[in-house]
């Protein structure tokens, strides 16, 4: 199934590793939709169904297909179950919008036909729904937020809270993260002998190093500071969930100072889920409006572990309000509005904002010594060249793609490098 899958699409030039197509594995090839599968669409949602993510190198995930059914997960009062149960549940229920798009076509269909006995003619655009914040045009209103008008109390400092865990915790995070591509997939290795690159940080477990060119690395073994060896990533979890609060709100005055944060002070940004990442864990805090029910307006992500060169907490502040507002929204990819990076060798901590406006820098670049390129190195020379030139391509595999770049021959200087 895959392989045929892979097949189809490269005949069409879309790589299912960078575009986020969504593959039933458990159904037959004949009954699958992959000749008619759309970028970001998802099809429908069954018990034991395998939905194949190709991009993401895994099957959806039992919340995931919460989301695609309309409902919110992060509402419901769910206990230990299993991912086979949170996909069951999925695939066993309706869809949310279907269900609400039929009740209202039900309430709507009576007076519907009173007036069409009665005046012969009916304007649907009457009974277009309309919202109560329609006026605001997507913007963010402090008045939808769960803690609107709500006194504050005296809570402690971000910085109060974290660096404690900072200093206790952050190591252990690193410890029990995922240190090995072989631990990628949720397992942990059982190798007891982990090795770090001393000059970029890269983690491998003694078994797989031989599957690495370890050549220009500077591997220096792992020394846990724990008695017990490394710290299991489960009981890490439990440690983690219990030490950290399940609940942040901002401070005041912080709406003045962020980009894009008006409003978000009457939010409350709760505990949404806790990942196990690459040499760290991370948390991220979802803001919702109407308590729940409306629109994630921010997050809040805190990254415990390593980062870069130091080993400790960061924290990103992310407002969501350039992308959810109606007029002219934001596309791509959402810049953070702050950061905050907590280590117990840092005298000063403090929030970093980004500048609002922005900055023109020039770059000069000096020298041209020229090198041999890597198609010299692997050693093709002119008539490899000339036999891909020669080389005829269908249309229906090849895409209009206009570049300075051809896909059917090499650059004229592809034998030399410039390095600047």
């Amino acid at each position: 199934m895959i392989s045929f899958t892979f097949s189809v699409r490269d005949a069409t030039s879309r790589d299912p590793l960078h575009h986020s197509f969504s593959w039933d594995l458990s159904q037959n090839v004949t009954r699958t939709t992959f000749r008619t599968a759309t970028v970001g669409v998802s099809g429908c949602v069954t018990p034991g169904g395998e939905l194949l993510l190709p991009h993401r190198g895994r099957t959806v995930m039992g919340y995931e297909k919460l989301l695609l059914q309309g409902i919110p997960f992060s509402r419901l009062l769910l206990g230990p179950e299993t991912e086979v149960q949170l996909s069951d549940l999925a695939g066993n229920a309706m869809s949310v919008s279907v269900v609400s798009a039929t009740m209202l076509a039900a309430i709507c269909a009576p007076q519907l036909r009173k007036e069409r006995r009665s005046l012969g003619k009916v304007l649907v655009s009457e009974y277009s729904l309309s919202q109560k914040h329609d006026a605001a045009k997507g913007a963010v209103l402090s008045e939808r937020g769960d803690l609107h008008k709500a006194s504050r109390g005296s809570p402690k400092s971000f910085e109060g809270v974290f660096s404690d865990i900072a200093k206790n915790l952050a190591r252990d995070a690193f410890y029990s993260s995922v240190l090995c591509t072989s631990e990628s997939s949720g397992t942990t290795s059982k190798d007891t002998t982990f090795l770090m690159c001393s000059v970029c940080g890269m983690t491998v477990c003694h078994a797989f190093s031989g599957r690495y060119q370890l050549s220009s690395h500077d591997l220096k073994e792992i020394e846990f500071d724990s008695e017990n060896g490394r710290p299991g990533p489960h009981e890490f979890e439990r440690t983690l969930r219990c030490a950290v609060p399940s609940i942040l709100r901002l401070g005041e005055g912080c709406e003045d100072l962020l980009q894009n944060g008006a409003g978000l002070e009457s939010y409350s940004f709760q505990l949404q889920q806790v990942d196990r990442r690459k040499g760290h864990w991370l948390l991220t805090y979802g803001a919702w409006e109407d308590h729940g029910s409306g629109r994630q307006v921010a997050e809040i992500r805190v990254r415990i572990g390593k980062t870069n060169d130091l080993i400790g907490v960061v924290a990103c502040i992310c407002c969501f309000a350039p992308a959810i507002r109606n007029e002219k929204p934001h596309r791509g990819k959402l810049k953070d509005s702050a950061r905050l990076i907590l280590n117990s060798g840092m005298p000063n901590i403090n929030w970093e904002i980004p500048d609002k406006k922005p900055t023109t820098h020039t770059l000069k670049l000096v020298g041209s010594d020229p090198v041999p390129s890597q198609r010299s190195r692997i050693g093709l020379n002119d008539e490899a060249a000339r036999s891909l030139r020669n080389h005829k391509v269908m249309k229906s595999f090849l895409p209009a793609i206009s570049s300075r770049n051809p896909l059917t021959h090499y650059h004229k200087l592809w034998k030399t490098w410039y390095v600047y």
